[in-house]
């Protein structure tokens, strides 16, 4: 499976598209329904801060996570405030092509709450990635900062211990959110 195939193959296909301006591009971010009836959604878009993949065309996980321009999360909580798992993470391009990191890997755990304003996320077990790279894992981390409306979120990829690469990222609600 090529990789823009795979991209495709990743697109959102419930949501609402809502279009936001950018200082690089146009961006297309997609709001999707957290959950019904949930305590609290989070439907946050991220502009991204800093980005240290560096591009090599010849592995897309390095190149794929350069060309990332947003990031699109929803997350729901029960009234004890735990976190409805999954959330949902989107990386947004400037040409409309979308992904979910978490569909990367085989396995992805989340946990946080609103008690610790925190949501994080591991992904491991490679998906597309060759036999030879079987410790490839992702950590992500969603903070709400000190302010109500304001959150970092950072992405980064590992190969065993070493960071490949970080994405971060300051978030803050959607418009109709909040």
């Amino acid at each position: 499976m090529g990789l823009a195939h795979f991209f495709k193959a990743c697109v959102v296909t419930i949501c609402t598209a809502i279009i936001c301006s950018s200082s690089r591009a146009e961006v297309i971010v997609y709001k999707e329904a957290c959950g019904h009836d949930a305590f609290e959604d989070w439907n946050l878009t991220c502009k991204i801060d800093r980005n240290s993949f560096i591009a090599d065309p010849s592995d897309f996980r390095t190149a794929a996570f350069r060309e990332v321009r947003s990031i699109t999360i929803c997350a729901s909580f029960n009234n004890g405030g735990g976190l409805n798992i999954p959330a949902t993470v989107v990386h947004n391009y400037n040409d409309g092509r979308q992904s979910k990191p978490t569909e990367l890997f085989d396995t992805v755990r989340f946990q946080g709450s609103l008690t610790t304003n925190r949501i994080s996320w591991v992904g491991t077990g490679p998906r597309l990635a060759p036999a030879s790279s079987p410790s490839w894992s992702m950590r992500a981390d969603l903070l709400q900062a000190g302010r109500q409306n304001s959150f970092t979120y950072t992405e980064t990829l590992l190969n065993g211990q070493r960071p490949i690469g970080e994405i971060r990222t300051s978030c803050s609600f959607l418009e109709d959110d909040k």
